[in-house]
C-alpha cells in the first residue's frame, strides 16, 4: 500500500518530502496475529508537511476499511528520539522497530538517534529500576488457569515481552542467543524461552483462526476447537484435545516464566555490580549474592540427592532466603531424577524436615510455591504426579487440580499466620478477619495445612474423591 501511494504520486507529478514508513511493536518483531493491532509510525524530516496528510490517508483507510485496529503517528527522528527520552510507552514500542517502505537512509538516522536517547543515563536508571523492581515482585499468579490468557495471562507472551524490552534496553540485544553470548542466560534456558514462545505463539494463532476475530484467552468451549486445530485428539482415559492443549500451554508457560525469573535475577545481578566477598557459609549453603546455592559438587553436575534438595529448601526456608537462580535451573533439569529416588520411602529424619518444608508456617507457602514452580512436588508427594494439570471442568473452580490444592494450602498457611491478604489476589474477603481468629485456635496447624495441600489427591481416578 505504502509502495502504491508512492508510486501515485509520482504518477501525478507530486513530489513528497523524504518519508520511510516505520513498524513498531509486534509489526516490528515479526509477531504478527491474524487479528493484532498494526503499530505504524511515518518517519520525515518535515511531518507537518501537508504533502503527507494524502499520502497517510492512502495508506490507513484500506486498512481500516480491512477491519484492521491501526494505529499510526507521523513523526521526525528528533520527534521520535525525544518521545523516547520522556514516554516509556513510546520507548518500549521502538524497541522493536522495522523498516517497512521508504528512504533507508531516513530509517538509518532514526535508528542512531533513537539509540542515542535510549542509551541516556536517565533511560537506564529507569530500566534497571525496573528490572530490580520485577525482580523483587517476582511473578504474579498461577499459569495453571483453566481458561488462561495466552497473551496477557501468567507464562504468556507478555511475560516474555517484558524480558525481550528489559534486555534489549539494557543490552541493546538483537536476539535472544545474544544473552548467551553475554553469559546471561544458559543453553538450557535459552532453549526453553525458544520453545516456549513458538509454542504459545502457536495457540495463539490458533485462537484467532478459530475464532475469526482478536481472542487470546483460551475458553473452556474454544479449547476442542483450537486443540484439533493444531492437529491433537482425544487420549487415554477420555482425556479431551482440550486437556492435552491446556497441557501443552502450563508446560511452556511455566519453564518461560522459569527461565525469565532466571535471566531477570542475571541481569540484576550484573547490571548492580553486588560486592563479592568471600561466600557465607548458612547450615552447610554457600550464599551467592544473598541467596543459596547448591554445594560445589553438586553444581559441578554431580548426581543431585533428592536429601540435600531438601535440606537446602529447608535452610531457605527457615532463614527467608531466596535459592539462587543457577540453582533452581539445576533443581528443575533434575526433577524427573528425584521423582525416581522418591519411589523408596523418605527415611524418617527426611521425612520430617520434608513435612516442616511443606507446611511451616512462618513462611505462608512462600517454600511451598518454589516448590510447585520447580516440580518438585511429586519428589516428595508421589500421588501429586497423578494430580498435574488435571483440568476441572465445572464452575467452581479456576486452576488445574494442583494448582488449587497449593493455593488451598497457601491460604490455609497464611490464615494461621495471621498475614494480611496478598494485595495480588484482590481486595479481601469481608470474612477474613473471622477466618484468621478461627485459625489461630488451631491446635496442630501442621496437620491443617497438609490436609488442604492432600484433599483433592484422589481426583482424576475415575471415581469420588
Amino acid at each position: 500500500l505504502f509502495g502504491v501511494a508512492q508510486a501515485q504520486r509520482t504518477v501525478a507529478h507530486l513530489t513528497l518530502p523524504p518519508v520511510a514508513l516505520v513498524g513498531l511493536g509486534g509489526l516490528g518483531r515479526r509477531e504478527m496475529a491474524p487479528y493484532s493491532d498494526l503499530d505504524l509510525a511515518l518517519i520525515s524530516p518535515q511531518p507537518d508537511d501537508p504533502r503527507l496528510a494524502s499520502l497517510v490517508q492512502s495508506l490507513l483507510y484500506p486498512l481500516w476499511d480491512a477491519g484492521l485496529t491501526v494505529g499510526h503517528a507521523v513523526r521526525s527522528p528528533a520527534q521520535f528520539a525525544q518521545l523516547v527520552r520522556t514516554d516509556a510507552t513510546v520507548r518500549t514500542a521502538a524497541l522493536d522497530m522495522r523498516l517497512l517502505g521508504g528512504a533507508p537512509p531516513l530509517y538509518l538516522e532514526l535508528s542512531r538517534q533513537l539509540q542515542a536517547a535510549r542509551r541516556s543515563s536517565a533511560c537506564r536508571r529507569q530500566a534497571i529500576e525496573a528490572a530490580q523492581r520485577w525482580a523483587q515482585q517476582g511473578s504474579q499468579g498461577f499459569v495453571f488457569e483453566l481458561q488462561p490468557d495466552i497473551k496477557q495471562g501468567p507464562g504468556g507472551l507478555r511475560e516474555l515481552h517484558h524480558l525481550w524490552w528489559l534486555c534489549r534496553s539494557l543490552f541493546d540485544i538483537k536476539s535472544w542467543a545474544d544473552l548467551r553470548r553475554l553469559g546471561l542466560v544458559s543453553a538450557y534456558d535459552l532453549q526453553l524461552l525458544r520453545d516456549g514462545h513458538a509454542a504459545i505463539l502457536a495457540v495463539r494463532l490458533a485462537l484467532h483462526a478459530v475464532c475469526n476475530k482478536r481472542q487470546d484467552q483460551l475458553r473452556f468451549e474454544l479449547q476442542d476447537e483450537v486443540a484439533t486445530f493444531l492437529g491433537m485428539g482425544s487420549g487415554a482415559g477420555g482425556r479431551l484435545p482440550g486437556d492435552h492443549l491446556l497441557n501443552l500451554f502450563y508446560v511452556h508457560a511455566t519453564q518461560v516464566r522459569g527461565a525469565a525469573g532466571r535471566i531477570l535475577e542475571s541481569t540484576v545481578e550484573q547490571v548492580g555490580r553486588p560486592a563479592r566477598g568471600r561466600r557465607k557459609q548458612v547450615d552447610g549453603f554457600a550464599l551467592l549474592h544473598g541467596r543459596l546455592t547448591l554445594p560445589s559438587e553438586a553444581e559441578a553436575g554431580a548426581p543431585l540427592e533428592l536429601a540435600t534438595v531438601v535440606q537446602l529448601l529447608r535452610a531457605a526456608q527457615r532463614h527467608r532466603l531466596g535459592v539462587h537462580a543457577k540453582t533452581r535451573e539445576r533443581l528443575c533439569g533434575a526433577a524427573g531424577r528425584l521423582m525416581e529416588q522418591a519411589r523408596a520411602p523418605l527415611p524418617a529424619p527426611l521425612a520430617v524436615v520434608a513435612t516442616e518444608l511443606l507446611s511451616f508456617v512462618a513462611d505462608q507457602g512462600a517454600a511451598l510455591l518454589l516448590l510447585f514452580e520447580l516440580d518438585l512436588l511429586p519428589a516428595l508427594l508421589p500421588d501429586f504426579a497423578h494430580v498435574r494439570g488435571l483440568t476441572q471442568r465445572d464452575l467452581y473452580h479456576v486452576h488445574t487440580v494442583d494448582a488449587h490444592l497449593v493455593a488451598c494450602a497457601r491460604c490455609i498457611l497464611q490464615l494461621l499466620a495471621a498475614a494480611p491478604a496478598d494485595p495480588a489476589d484482590g481486595e479481601a474477603p469481608p470474612h477474613r478477619a473471622a477466618a484468621v481468629a478461627v485459625a489461630a485456635q488451631v491446635q496442630r496447624p501442621q496437620v491443617l495445612a497438609l490436609a488442604a495441600l492432600l484433599h483433592d489427591l484422589g481426583k482424576g481416578r475415575g471415581r469420588d474423591h
